[in-house]
C-alpha cells in the first residue's frame, strides 16, 4: 500500500467483517452537523430508489478542476470520482474485492486505485456521492513525505 496508507487495507478489511458499511474516515476531517442521520437516511433512499450497484458513496467532495467530468455531482446519480480520501462510506459486501485490488496495485495512491477499479467494470461499480459535503476537510498540508510542501 502506497506511502501514508500502509494500515488502511488491513484496517478495512477487519472492518467490513463488522459491519454492513465501513466509513473511512482521514484525520484531518471534522464532521457536519448530524452526520450519522445523514448517511443512514442517504442509504435508506438508495434503497428506495432501487440502487444497489454501488461500493462507496464519497462524503466529501473537493472542488476539483481537472479530470473526466470534475465538477459534476448530484445526490443519488453517479460520480466519476477522480480523487480524495477524506471521508468514504463503503458497503462490506462489496469491499473485499476492493481490497484485493488495492493489494495487486500496492505502489499506486489508494484513490487512484478506487477510481481505475470503479472504471474497470462501471456497470456494478457504482461511486455515488452526497452534497453538501458532511465532512470539512480541515488539513493544510499534506502528511505524504512526497507531497509534505503541497497545501491540500
Amino acid at each position: 500500500i502506497a506511502g501514508e496508507t500502509n494500515d488502511a487495507t488491513s484496517l478495512l478489511f477487519d472492518a467490513r467483517k463488522r459491519a454492513p458499511y465501513v466509513m473511512f474516515l482521514e484525520d484531518d476531517v471534522k464532521p457536519t452537523h448530524n452526520v450519522v442521520s445523514k448517511i443512514t437516511d442517504y442509504v435508506h433512499e438508495m434503497k428506495k430508489r432501487g440502487i444497489d450497484d454501488w461500493f462507496m458513496v464519497d462524503l466529501y467532495t473537493p472542488k476539483i478542476d481537472w479530470g473526466r467530468n470534475p465538477l459534476y455531482v448530484q445526490n443519488f446519480e453517479r460520480y466519476d470520482y477522480e480523487c480524495c480520501t477524506q471521508a468514504m462510506l463503503f458497503r462490506s459486501d462489496k469491499l473485499l474485492d476492493v481490497l484485493l485490488y488495492e493489494t495487486l496495485h500496492p505502489n499506486i495512491p489508494v484513490d487512484d486505485n478506487i477510481r481505475d477499479y470503479a472504471r474497470e467494470d462501471s456497470a456494478n461499480r457504482g461511486i455515488y456521492a452526497i452534497l453538501p459535503n458532511l465532512f470539512e476537510h480541515v488539513g493544510r498540508y499534506s502528511s505524504n513525505p512526497e507531497k509534505s510542501s503541497e497545501t491540500v
